[in-house]
């Protein structure tokens, strides 16, 4: 793992969650997003990759889904 990474998984091992954050490790391990109508949509490659799982378990949390949606959705 990349001392990036391992930072990033200290701050939300932690309690603090940057959407901003979460959607770059998402994208730089092949995942997608697409927004559109006031609705935010992760997309995930066909492929089985550990780390899209890791990331998947860190937004569990409603109030992280949320916040990641609010994100996608002023990136449009």
């Amino acid at each position: 793992m990349t001392d990036n990474h391992t930072a990033n998984r200290s701050k939300i091992m932690m309690g603090q969650f940057r959407a901003d954050d979460w959607l770059t490790r998402w994208t730089d391990a092949g995942g997608g997003y697409a927004a559109g109508s006031g609705a935010a949509h992760l997309v995930r490659p066909p492929c089985q990759c550990a780390a899209l799982d890791l990331l998947a378990i860190e937004i569990a949390d409603p109030d992280r889904r949320e916040a990641l949606a609010e994100h996608i959705r002023s990136m449009q």
